[in-house]
């Protein structure tokens, strides 16, 4: 379980997750939010569906999926649902 997403908020720079979520749930990941509600998403892209693997923290960013069409979508689809969005969103 992971309960931080830290990643680049600026769509015109970002080309990789630098923290993946989940896909433990058929290719999703159910989110919870602080102020209560909860959601599942099935993420489109074979980038964002990362496989399982138990690592250290320090050896966590060697393997950040690359970004397309689909990633890309996905990530706008979790930034949309961030607490702070960027201005040019």
């Amino acid at each position: 379980m992971d309960g931080l997403f830290n990643n680049d908020p600026d769509l015109t720079t970002a080309t990789r997750w630098p923290d993946a979520p989940a896909s433990y749930h058929a290719g999703g990941a159910g989110l919870s939010f602080a102020d209560g509600p909860s959601e599942i998403h099935h993420w489109k892209s074979a980038a964002t569906k990362r496989p399982i693997l138990h690592v250290t923290m320090p050896s966590r960013g060697n393997s950040k999926p690359v970004f397309d069409a689909a990633a890309y979508n996905d990530y706008r689809w979790m930034l949309e649902r961030q607490e702070v969005l960027h201005p040019r969103l």
